[in-house]
């Protein structure tokens, strides 16, 4: 309902203006807070949404709570991979 809605609108708000890209184009979104207060839904829910906008270039990648730095590179390379396939 009206959450879905207030989550479309934030997402296409943001992603449409320039300045929400990095200088080479890219973007990568955090989402942090406590467990259990729907990080993970409200980030499918922006991911599913800028299908339209991105289609395949862009990349869905969990970190844990103790993040290890290269397994998470070796996460993104193989998200930015499959795109190219």
């Amino acid at each position: 309902g009206r959450y879905k809605e207030k989550v479309k609108e934030l997402s296409f708000d943001g992603f449409k203006e320039s300045s929400a890209l990095g200088k080479d184009g890219v973007s990568i979104v955090s989402i942090v807070g406590q467990g259990g207060i729907g990080k993970t839904t409200l980030a499918k829910m922006v991911f599913n949404e800028v299908k339209e906008q991105f289609g395949n270039r862009r990349w869905w990648v969990c970190v844990s709570e103790k993040p290890n730095r290269m397994g998470l590179m070796k996460k993104i390379c193989k998200e930015s991979v499959r795109e190219l396939k």
